[in-house]
């Protein structure tokens, strides 16, 4: 069976065919299914129902802009399921996108950086490769007044990492600027805030299955020294006490990230507001099948290539 990854634009269809036996009903691999028998069926639950409810055909066009406050919501597809109306700032997957490069920066690329699933591969491929300006996370910059490129580096002067940084991104203006071509941030919600009517962000994302994302988290904090997060608990912990710990507890980062609920107990709401987002917001990508992925998003924003053709594509190999 093939999942079929498709999306019109004004040019031209991307077909992107991704086999089944590669996603979730792939068999595991011994780590997954160790770790799938240590896990609770909870905990497994927590971590995997976004991924395993990926919708990828976005069709519904809805009215947005001058809501009075973000209390007021967007319909869904199905009238039922509404988005927080801050999403106004995103266009939907299936509207026609208006070029950052060649339209004065009126549409923006938005990266939602999902931790563990590929997101510095990715801004390597951003910066490396297609040499793009990027908007992500360069802290220590409150004393600068205009948004700008660093000098002799692919980034802008601003932090999407924080709600600080963002704030003062959107008080700059970065989304009206046109100087980002591609904007990076784990904060999809809070980040939609710097957009206009005029200047619109379209978002996309690698997934990742999320028991490989819980190993890969575990693996790296047991040696990240120089995370706030680092606990040296963790660097001599087993695979098996770690998700058996407390240490090891998923809490639906995914769900929390759209909903921007940060500290209540997530309900089945949020989780239908977090499938009706990916459904209709986000341009779907795999980490296991990067490679089409990334070439999926090239033809969607319609990327160019340097002059340097072949030392472009030795780049993204590289990667």
């Amino acid at each position: 069976k093939q999942i079929m990854l498709s999306r019109s634009t004004q040019q031209k269809t991307v077909d992107v065919g991704f086999d089944d036996s590669h996603q979730l009903g792939s068999q595991l691999s011994d780590v997954r299914k160790k770790t799938t028998r240590i896990i609770s069926v909870t905990t497994i639950q927590r971590a995997s129902f976004l991924v395993c409810s990926l919708a990828l055909i976005n069709e519904a066009i809805v009215p947005h802009f001058n809501a009075p406050n973000d209390s007021r919501n967007l319909d869904g597809a199905s009238g039922k399921v509404r988005l927080p109306w801050i999403y106004k700032g995103f266009k939907d997957v299936s509207d026609p996108r208006e070029s950052v490069i060649d339209d004065d920066g009126k549409d923006a690329p938005v990266f939602w950086h999902i931790h563990k699933s590929g997101g510095s591969t990715m801004k390597e491929i951003f910066g490396a490769c297609y040499r793009m300006c990027m908007a992500h996370s360069v802290p220590g910059l409150d004393h600068e007044t205009e948004i700008a490129k660093l000098p002799n580096a692919n980034y802008a002067n601003v932090d999407l990492a924080t709600s600080r940084g963002i704030k003062r991104a959107k008080d700059l203006g970065l989304a009206q600027s046109g100087i980002a071509q591609v904007m990076v941030t784990p904060e999809v919600y809070k980040v939609a805030s710097i957009f206009d009517e005029s200047h619109r962000g379209k978002v996309f994302a690698l997934f990742r299955h999320p028991i490989d994302r819980f190993v890969s988290k575990f693996n790296y904090l047991s040696y990240a020294t120089w995370e706030r997060t680092y606990d040296p608990l963790k660097a001599n912990m087993t695979l098996e006490e770690y998700a058996r710990s407390d240490l090891g507890e998923e809490s639906n980062w995914m769900v929390r990230m759209i909903t921007n609920n940060r500290r209540t107990e997530v309900t089945r709401e949020d989780l239908e507001v977090a499938k009706e987002f990916i459904r209709k917001k986000v341009l779907v990508g795999l980490l296991s099948e990067i490679e089409a992925s990334v070439e999926r998003f090239e033809k969607f924003f319609h990327w160019r290539h340097t002059s340097d053709w072949m030392r472009q594509e030795m780049c993204k190999d590289e990667r």
